[in-house]
């Protein structure tokens, strides 16, 4: 055992990290804040993402952008063997006969529809390269572009286009235009999204580093901030599903950590890749995931693509960006780490329940997921810096009825000099039963569903007639709010219904 840090007391800590004399831990709380080199402990913020520096864009172009051997795959779903490809940049493969390219689809220096001109790949998604280019019609801003699906359906790749191009939130990388430009070696036009520019790292980036023992965010990265990151991915994805919309390939390489460089502390994370955005309820497209973070087969073939397959891929980031923390791989504080160990088991727990094998016991809503995580960040956050984080029940109302105030309360002095030491009945404190029953706390009201303008909900034959946006689920176009009373039931007493 060591001595006891505190200069007042000669005791000695235990194994349960505290002094046995004065009962108090082995370092306090303030003495690890003001020793910490943490920018993020400076500002006053211990649960928001520090803020570290990121070079020029220019600095990431590939010179020369080449796909490692490992990642080659065969394109074709059917492929008996997706690794039989020839080490070339373009060819067919040799199982089955496909044809694949690897080669950049843009040229440095190509204009694409008269007005992005292109500077270079700085990056490889699962659709191929993506190119900073500069907008020669708004002052040579940085933006991104990066290759779509194709989509056979005219109408419908129109129809995705406009939904695309109205999201609007702070966690979400924000969609300019949709250009075509023919490729490089094939002459073929392709379609690509052009986005907003965003400087930061990649989670997986961020992930790798920290393995290593670097530290991309200048400070050990800790499972506060993968917490963190994970609320504004789940308030993007919050978004996506109240419009109808999901995501279906979150990964770390698709989700950015901005530098924060100017001090922006809040809204730091983006979802990068759009791509594979499709509506909630269509099997009609090409399934577009990662293996890893995609639900199993079997669950997409008999329910397709859902908001709990979103969810098991949130869960299964968090987790994996967790095992590249210093609270997991001991690298900086073994002492730090026992104390939150019971904060980490809880974020274990969590991770589990979105990756459940039963999609129905996973998390119901992104909501939902982000209400219980924010619980697991009070948690670990206190139980690393002492601090208690105290909040308002989401399931009860407040209220200032105190239950447990006589409890351990000690009788007044007059009560033990009048009477007799043989008669002397303690009251133990507890409250009366009807003081119990007017003063627990009352459950909330649970909030009221919103129902949609239109009833009964549009069918797939009169899905195209809805003008009102079953939730933006089936009819796929904005919701329009109903000025009149909508009925409870096809059984209404009304009259009259609202017209489909």
């Amino acid at each position: 055992m060591t001595a006891c840090t505190w200069s007042d007391c000669d005791g000695a800590i235990d194994d349960t990290d505290y002094c046995d004399t004065c009962g108090r831990p082995a370092e306090t709380p303030r003495a690890a804040a003001e020793g910490s080199t943490s920018r993020r402990s400076r500002t006053g913020d211990p649960l928001s993402l520090p803020v570290f520096d990121f070079p020029d864009p220019t600095s990431r172009i590939f010179t020369d952008p080449r796909v490692p051997v490992r990642n080659r795959r065969c394109g074709n779903p059917d492929c008996p063997d997706p690794t039989a490809l020839p080490a070339l940049g373009a060819g067919f493969c040799l199982a089955c006969g496909t044809a694949f390219s690897f080669l950049p689809s843009l040229e440095p220096g190509d204009l694409v529809a008269d007005q992005y001109r292109v500077v270079g790949c700085f990056a490889r998604g699962g659709l191929g390269w993506i190119y900073l280019a500069r907008d020669t019609h708004l002052d040579d801003n940085p933006v991104v572009l990066k290759g779509v699906i194709d989509v056979a359906d005219a109408d419908l790749a129109t129809a995705e286009r406009q939904a695309l191009t109205t999201i609007d939130h702070p966690n979400i990388v924000r969609i300019y235009n949709f250009v075509s430009h023919p490729e490089a070696h094939t002459g073929t036009p392709r379609t690509y999204i052009v986005m907003e520019y965003v400087d930061g790292l990649v989670l997986n980036e961020v992930a790798e580093q920290s393995r290593h023992g670097s530290l991309p965010l200048g400070e050990p990265l800790r499972t506060e901030h993968v917490i963190a990151a994970g609320l504004q991915v789940l308030a993007a994805f919050d978004y996506l599903h109240e419009r109808g919309l999901l995501y279906c390939d979150l990964k770390p390489d698709n989700v950015i950590v901005r530098s924060g460089r100017h001090g922006e502390r809040g809204n730091r994370i983006k979802l990068i890749d759009l791509g594979a955005v499709r509506r909630v309820g269509d099997r009609s497209g090409k399934v577009v995931g990662t293996r890893g973070y995609q639900v199993p087969a079997a669950e997409i073939a008999e329910r397709g693509l859902t908001v709990q397959s979103d969810l098991y891929a949130v869960g299964e980031m968090l987790h994996q960006l967790y095992l590249a923390t210093a609270d997991h791989t001991g690298q900086y504080d073994t002492v730090d780490r026992r104390r939150v160990e019971v904060g980490l088991r809880s974020f274990r727990r969590l991770c589990n329940r979105a990756k459940h094998n039963d999609p129905d016991r996973r998390f119901a809503s992104a909501a939902d997921m982000a209400d219980q995580l924010r619980g697991v960040l009070r948690e670990v956050a206190s139980l690393r810096d002492g601090q208690p984080r105290p909040e308002p029940s989401t399931l009860f109302v407040h209220t200032a009825t105190l239950l447990d105030d006589g409890l351990g309360a000690v009788p007044a002095l007059r009560r033990w000099i009048d009477a007799p030491p043989h008669d002397l009945l303690l009251d133990d404190g507890r409250p009366a039963r009807d003081v119990v029953a007017v003063g627990l706390p009352v459950p909330r009201a649970p909030p009221t569903a919103r129902r949609p303008t239109c009833w009964p909900p549009p069918t797939p034959r009169t899905r195209a007639g809805c003008s009102t946006g079953w939730r933006g689920r089936d009819c796929g176009r904005p919701r329009r709010r109903s000025s009149g009373a909508v009925p409870d039931s096809p059984r209404s007493t009304s009259t009259r219904r609202p017209r489909a």
